[in-house]
């Protein structure tokens, strides 16, 4: 498997449609998507600086194909759309840097940095935000996984507005990062693993059995079952009704 670098495009899409690894230096300046990947088993390295922009600006993106992403602490993927948008094939996605989709002005259209139609497993260390608003109550997402497979996200950085992990067997696992939205599960049985305050955790009625575990004092939201209280330390559980267990 070869290494192709490509360094600072503007205005062009890359196309990506050979079985290798592809590393994006530079700035980058698109109208639309900036580097499209249409063959599978690509490894894509972001090491620069990517702006698409447009109407639906796409920064790493495919519409039929797997891919995987690796994004540098040095990189930073802003789109008017999605930073990086996997395919019904899904991927994998590690984060060390910062991927935005940067909407403003715009309170119509729906948008997600991380948007995933396939079975997808999100690691992110860095920043992954919307910084788009409206003026209704409909959601703004950081990371939107859009299918029915078992998806992970795991987050030891910060995730800025909401989460939807799925509607199958998903797991959220919150290693001391920050989620300033809510984490909105859907159909399936979710484990959602807490470690940091000031997580908030969404279910609908009638959407499998769900599962908190965490090591540290946790009060359960509407229509999430189960919880279950690990470590070593004094914590206490509760629902919105009773004392679900406690440990002193």
């Amino acid at each position: 498997m070869g290494v192709t670098v490509v360094d600072s495009k503007t205005t062009q899409q890359v196309l990506i449609a050979s079985d290798e690894t592809y590393v994006l230096a530079g700035t980058w300046k698109v109208d639309g998507i900036a580097a499209n990947i249409l063959a599978t088993g690509i490894n894509v390295v972001a090491q620069g600086k990517i702006f698409a922009t447009d109407t639906v600006g796409l920064g790493i993106h495919s519409v039929t194909e797997a891919f995987d992403v690796l994004v540098s602490s040095s990189a930073e993927v802003w789109a008017t759309y999605a930073a990086v948008q996997f395919s019904n094939q899904g991927g994998n996605l590690v984060n060390f840097g910062q991927l935005v989709s940067d909407a403003t002005g715009d309170n119509t259209s729906f948008r997600a940095a991380v948007y995933g139609p396939g079975q997808t497993v999100i690691e992110n260390h860095g920043v992954i935000a919307n910084t788009h608003w409206r003026e209704n109550s409909l959601s703004v997402y950081a990371i939107y996984l859009d299918n029915g497979s078992d998806n992970t996200v795991v987050n030891s950085g910060v995730i800025s507005r909401d989460v939807f992990p799925g509607s199958g067997n998903d797991t959220f696992t919150n290693l001391g990062g920050t989620v300033t939205g809510t984490i909105k599960g859907g159909g399936g049985d979710d484990l959602y693993q807490i470690d940091g305050p000031g997580v908030t955790i969404f279910e609908y009625g009638n959407q499998g059995t769900d599962t908190v575990e965490t090591g540290q004092s946790y009060t359960l939201g509407a229509n999430v079952e189960n919880l279950t209280l690990t470590g070593a330390a004094d914590a206490r559980g509760t629902t919105p009704l009773t004392v679900a267990r406690a440990r002193t």
